[in-house]
């Protein structure tokens, strides 16, 4: 998206320091900053997060899971993903199978599926590459807050009323962009749900 404001998001982000945060707390880069466009950024809720685990363990059910990777692509640190893994043991949704070489030490641990989480996010089968895909078919969140704080001694009170003015008309139509996602999402769906009550 072109970002004609008058305090571009690139110059928040550097004020905020907000690069420091990409590539943790959920946030991804699905493309970096180039000369025309800034950086697009999404976010990744922690319950988001823990659907595409689990939606990853399901298709590869019993196999181990390359952590560092995973946790890179996620946007979190991998002590987060153990936490996530063992949230989804306590609640019922996978099994964890440790494992051991031929000398009996330790080794990975396999995940087993059991059931999966009732949630509309999860029915519409959260892949990894879908949190990268064009078009944004999760409808995560893309953009970070950071993009619509106002520098201070940036501008004068012309320019602020203007660019707070910006501000939210962008804002408003990312939401309504991802709003928008949603609602297709969700009567793709529910429509075969539907059709076989018929």
């Amino acid at each position: 998206m072109e970002d004609d404001k008058r305090i571009p998001t690139y110059e928040r982000r550097n004020y905020a320091n907000t690069g420091s945060r990409l590539g943790s707390h959920g946030y991804i880069v699905v493309k970096p900053l180039d000369d025309e466009h800034d950086a697009l950024v999404r976010k990744i809720t922690p319950f988001q997060r823990r659907c595409i685990l689990l939606y990853k363990i399901q298709l590869a059910d019993g196999k181990g899971m390359i952590m560092r990777m995973t946790a890179f692509f996620l946007g979190c640190k991998e002590r987060t993903l153990q936490y996530d893994l063992r949230w989804l043991e306590k609640k019922g949704y996978i099994t964890i199978e440790p494992t051991v070489d031929k000398n009996g030490a330790t080794s990975f641990n396999r995940y087993h599926f059991v059931r999966a989480i009732e949630s509309e996010f999860y029915d519409f089968k959260p892949t990894i590459t879908k949190v990268y895909a064009q078009g944004n078919p999760l409808a995560l969140r893309e953009w970070h807050w950071d993009d619509y704080k106002t520098i201070p001694g940036v501008n004068d009170d012309y320019h602020n009323a203007f660019d707070k003015y910006e501000n939210y008309m962008e804002l408003s139509a990312k939401k309504r962009k991802k709003r928008k996602i949603e609602d297709e999402r969700l009567t793709e769906v529910r429509s075969p749900i539907l059709n076989k009550h018929k």
